[in-house]
């Protein structure tokens, strides 16, 4: 898990995996005024200054995350280098809330 707090990015994720936060590739701010960052490896919500981690092992379909866009339905079309996939918003919130443990996506258009 990681945290923000007082301009500093705390992440332990991404210190123990050896990952980077230079490695961002995509941010999108949703209509609830929450960040989302699409980094080489994970998807990341900026949620009340903690960030939650959403990845292949917990449903995501593909980890390398172009661009992030959302839809007047609720849900994420996410750009990757498999496809376009949709994803809802509503069901990525309640994995952040621990009422899910996995998450399923919506679609997939192959390039």
């Amino acid at each position: 898990m990681s945290r923000y707090k007082d301009g500093i990015i705390t992440n332990t994720i991404l210190k123990e995996e050896g990952g980077s936060i230079s490695a961002i590739q995509s941010l999108a701010e949703d209509n609830d005024g929450r960040l989302w960052i699409g980094v080489v490896h994970e998807l990341f919500v900026l949620k009340d200054g903690t960030f939650f981690t959403f990845n292949t092992e917990n449903g995501l379909f593909n980890n390398n995350i172009f661009a992030i866009i959302e839809d007047k339905r609720g849900n994420f079309l996410i750009s990757s280098n498999q496809g376009i996939y949709r994803v809802s918003k509503q069901q990525l919130n309640y994995f952040c809330r621990w009422k899910i443990k996995s998450l399923r996506f919506n679609g997939l258009w192959q390039c």
